[in-house]
């Protein structure tokens, strides 16, 4: 047992903080790359006043959290006000000012007003600093959100993640 705990040792060493593999983000469709094995997790939020299923994809490495979730209404004139209504949220949850919005294109999205990539700098409940980098989409009546949450994570870490998005 002595000889293993040196060689666990240096193989734990090794392994890369950022290990990237391909993920299914929702039943069929939606491919992200992940930096680490992410977990599954299915809540309800109200969103509009109204109860939905939003399912999950997430994990943190190196202090930063990486998530990609989902979830889909039911009528189309209410997708633009629900993602609306998750950015307001979002950005009031870090106690963020007005945040730095963007285009984002992703190769069969349904084009959409709200469709927009965001950076928010904020804290977490305990206080600390924190930036998040989050995109939102939609393909028919899905909308998803895309997101990397940490102190300040590094550009080319945000980048790989919203980069490695597909439709298959």
């Amino acid at each position: 047992m002595r000889c293993a705990m040196p060689l666990l040792a240096a193989l734990a060493a090794c392994s890369p903080p950022f290990d990237w593999r391909e993920v299914r983000v929702d039943e069929a469709t939606l491919r992200a790359q992940f930096p680490c094995r992410p977990e599954r997790r299915v809540r309800e939020v109200p969103i509009e006043g109204t109860p939905l299923r939003m399912e999950m994809v997430t994990c943190s490495t190196e202090g930063i959290t990486f998530a990609a979730s989902h979830f889909a209404v039911r009528d189309p004139a209410g997708v633009s006000a629900a993602i609306d209504a998750v950015k307001a949220a979002l950005v009031a949850n870090l106690g963020g000012a007005a945040p730095k919005t963007s285009a984002f294109q992703l190769a069969g999205m349904t084009p959409n007003p709200s469709t927009a990539r965001l950076e928010v700098t904020g804290r977490r409940p305990d206080g600390e600093a924190v930036d998040l980098h989050t995109a939102f989409f939609t393909r028919g009546l899905r909308i998803y959100q895309l997101s990397v949450l940490g102190k300040a994570p590094p550009p080319q870490v945000v980048d790989t993640f919203f980069a490695g998005l597909v439709f298959r």
